[in-house]
């Protein structure tokens, strides 16, 4: 698998500032886990992933808890967001749907991410977010969701 995690995060010291990840080829995958462990992706400190000049980012769910059902909102367990600033535009990830879901295609090169606090999801379901270049986008998610086919059900973090 050739794509790139966010190396460490639990070692990782987040304050207040964003965390900043670039796109190359490989594209990024960030999850739950991380947040939860790190800070890192949470509100105060959110990821924010930048591509190259004129390119877009796309982001995939991989949703390790798409069959629980639960306490949700409209749209589902509530995960996060994604902020694309330079259009002020905040569009919230849900999962309890899909294993696998489609968020958000940015139209700039440069999106922030953050992830609800464990102790404020309604659910303790793990989940990983995608997040490509359109320049470079191979599926990557499909990669990751083989890999959830896998472990069928077994991965836990």
């Amino acid at each position: 698998m050739s794509s790139q995690c966010l190396v460490d995060a639990a070692r990782q010291s987040c304050s207040t500032s964003p965390v900043e990840l670039k796109l190359g080829e490989a594209g990024v995958t960030l999850s739950s886990h991380q947040a939860d462990t790190s800070g890192c992706g949470l509100p105060r400190a959110p990821w924010t992933i930048k591509t190259s000049q004129g390119q877009r980012v796309n982001i995939t769910l991989v949703d390790f808890g798409w069959e629980e059902v639960g306490i949700q909102n409209s749209h589902g367990n509530l995960y996060g967001y994604v902020v694309e600033r330079s259009l002020g535009m905040n569009t919230t990830f849900c999962g309890g749907g899909n294993k696998e879901s489609h968020v958000y295609l940015s139209a700039s090169s440069e999106v922030e991410i953050s992830v609800v606090p464990r102790d404020r999801r309604q659910t303790s379901s793990a989940f990983l977010l995608v997040a490509t270049s359109n320049l470079y986008n191979k599926s990557k998610a499909k990669e990751f969701f083989s890999l959830f086919k896998y472990f069928n059900g077994f991965y836990m973090f």
